[in-house]
């Protein structure tokens, strides 16, 4: 995830609640609260299913990870 900054575009914290079609490589599987998540430098992505698919949303951090 980017955004412009003057001119060039820096590497940023995706939003919360962004929709991705597919983790980064490199992201590994962590369980918490008996779901399993997808984890990349800290961004925390949870799947969801999307249009017949599985999707993953970005969310915080769940409690107990």
């Amino acid at each position: 995830w980017y955004v412009e900054d003057s001119n060039e575009y820096v590497a940023t914290q995706p939003p919360i609640g962004m929709i991705v079609y597919a983790t980064p490589d490199g992201s590994v599987e962590s369980a918490a609260n008996g779901r399993t998540y997808s984890v990349y430098k800290g961004v925390w992505f949870k799947p969801v299913m999307s249009g017949g698919g599985t999707s993953y949303e970005v969310v915080n951090k769940p409690d107990g990870a």
